[in-house]
């Protein structure tokens, strides 16, 4: 009866160290550009899109705050037609959240207007956003658990 008690306790050991879980990161991929000149207007971001995935958040900022406003607009095409988003700026700088899906080979421009160019002419626009990739088209590392305490080529190890 005690043999039979030491293996249960062993399996229960076992088991709960069969189910230790971690989790992975996938990071956002930043996509941004910085335009500089003496009047800012028009596109001032293209990109292509490899892969689907999510745009979740962006940022802009500006040489200087709108007296008047300005304006930012996403336009995502695509070869079935596509849609736009706008984002009033009233600010030096801003964040704002999209929400938009991605598809593979869908192209978005990013373009930038002021409400009235004479009172607001801008020579320096920066535009920043995150989109991350579906978890099918990202790279996934798996380790074992232990491996990771003990340090997976120096992971982990504070020995180096």
């Amino acid at each position: 009866m005690d043999r039979i008690d030491k293996i249960e306790k062993m399996i229960q050991r076992l088991g709960r160290r069969a189910a230790k879980q971690t989790s992975a990161i996938i990071t956002p991929i930043p996509i941004s550009n910085c335009i500089m000149g003496e009047e800012v207007k028009g596109d001032i971001l293209k990109y292509l899109f490899p892969c689907p995935g999510s745009m979740n958040k962006g940022g802009i900022f500006l040489d200087k705050k709108p007296k008047a406003g300005a304006a930012i607009i996403l336009t995502i095409e695509n070869d079935l037609g596509g849609g736009s988003r706008s984002y009033q700026i009233s600010r030096q700088n801003m964040l704002f959240e999209p929400d938009i899906e991605i598809n593979t080979w869908d192209r978005l421009t990013v373009s930038f207007f002021t409400v009235d160019p004479k009172e607001d002419k801008m020579t320096e626009v920066w535009i920043a956003l995150l989109w991350t990739p579906t978890v099918k088209d990202a790279t996934i590392k798996n380790y074992l658990i232990d491996s990771l305490d003990g340090g997976v080529n120096g992971v982990g190890d504070d020995k180096n």
